[in-house]
């Protein structure tokens, strides 16, 4: 790769506060673009540009908008290079040699203001999409556009116990996302990679046959081009919370149960006050519960690839068929990474499968603390 021009279209713009437009400014000298997608955080893009002996013919201003349409090969399609970033310039650092540009997307804009009054839809008891709604229509950040592009309904009422003051509007959707994802049905917060958007959609499922995934390998082996091309697959397991004995317990109501009856010889063995059992066999349920679940959502797989597109984000599915590492069929991406330079383009991925939790499930359902 000799010329990133073939292979980015970076436009940064500054608004103009006497004229109120925004004008356009030509960054030249690019070095490399990163970007970092987490599932409901703000993505984060750094551009490092060339500034030698602190020479360059542009300015970037905190606060610029930034829109960048990438490809990993030379786009020469005539409808353009698909867009892959979208957001403003939240910081710049700058040596003798480089110019770097930070910055994140829509959600990042919603870390900037603070809740001081609770959302009026939480004291109304109203489904966590209206108060996810609320709290981005209140924003000083003129986001109301966003509201089309966010779902009308999880069937999750919301608590009136739950407070967001004093919260970034952003931690405050994050809270309340925390109680919708309690139920089977997973959603995500995201920033929009073409406009000053918020979405809030719903996350797709791995066993959804309606559902086209991103293909990373496929057996039988077909002529379909790749959407990546994984070079290295790392299985990563964690099993420092595994738990073979249980008891729960409601002290209110003089309820203790231990499973399994028969102690294991090499016991693990965690307490577990539960204020929503009501009798031995509710309890003994929950116990069971616990064992079983343990390392379901314990396995991930990093992966190291080579992309052939930059618009895959975190929360999309991928389909893998691959020998190393074990990683096969459709996972989800919780973390991804890419970066381009004038030596090419790589990614790197973390994925996985995540399971709704049955006890936080069953907790939320029976109107108990999560």
């Amino acid at each position: 790769m000799t010329n990133m021009g073939d292979f980015i279209d970076l436009n940064v713009q500054h608004f103009n506060s006497s004229s109120e437009t925004w004008e356009s400014v030509s960054p030249t000298g690019v070095l490399s673009i990163r970007v970092r997608h987490k599932l409901n955080a703000p993505s984060e893009c750094i551009i490092t540009l060339s500034n030698v002996r602190g020479k360059r013919a542009f300015t970037i201003q905190r606060g610029d908008r930034i829109i960048l349409k990438a490809s990993p090969s030379s786009w020469t399609s005539e409808i353009g290079m698909p867009p892959v970033f979208y957001g403003f310039v939240m910081d710049i650092e700058t040596t003798n040699l480089t110019y770097t540009v930070v910055g994140l997307d829509t959600l990042g804009w919603l870390t900037n203001e603070i809740i001081l009054t609770n959302p009026f839809t939480i004291s109304t008891r109203s489904d966590g999409a209206d108060v996810l709604k609320e709290i981005v229509a209140d924003s000083a950040y003129s986001l109301n556009d966003s509201l089309a592009k966010m779902l009308g309904e999880t069937r999750v009422i919301m608590p009136q116990s739950l407070s967001v003051k004093n919260n970034t509007r952003l931690q405050a959707m994050q809270s309340v996302l925390s109680l919708v994802n309690s139920t089977p049905r997973l959603f995500r917060l995201k920033g929009n990679l073409s406009s000053k958007l918020v979405e809030f959609d719903r996350l797709p499922t791995l066993d959804d046959t309606t559902h086209v995934p991103y293909i990373a390998g496929r057996m039988p082996r077909t002529t379909a081009p790749l959407d990546i091309i994984p070079t290295s697959v790392f299985r990563e397991e964690s099993e420092s919370d595994l738990i073979n004995l249980v008891t729960i317990q409601n002290t209110a109501m003089n309820i203790s149960v231990t499973e399994p009856i028969t102690s294991p010889t090499n016991p693990i063995h965690r307490l577990f006050e539960e204020t929503m059992v009501t009798d031995e066999v509710s309890a003994r349920l929950f116990a069971r519960q616990i064992i079983n679940q343990q390392g379901i959502d314990k396995t991930r797989w990093t992966v190291e690839a080579i992309p052939n597109r930059l618009d895959i984000v975190a929360g999309d599915i991928i389909e893998f068929q691959s020998i190393e590492g074990g990683l096969s069929g459709k996972q989800m991406v919780f973390d991804l990474t890419w970066t381009m330079n004038t030596g090419g383009c790589e990614m790197v991925l973390t994925v996985g499968r995540q399971s709704p939790d049955f006890l936080t499930a069953i907790r939320f359902a029976a109107g108990q603390s999560i």
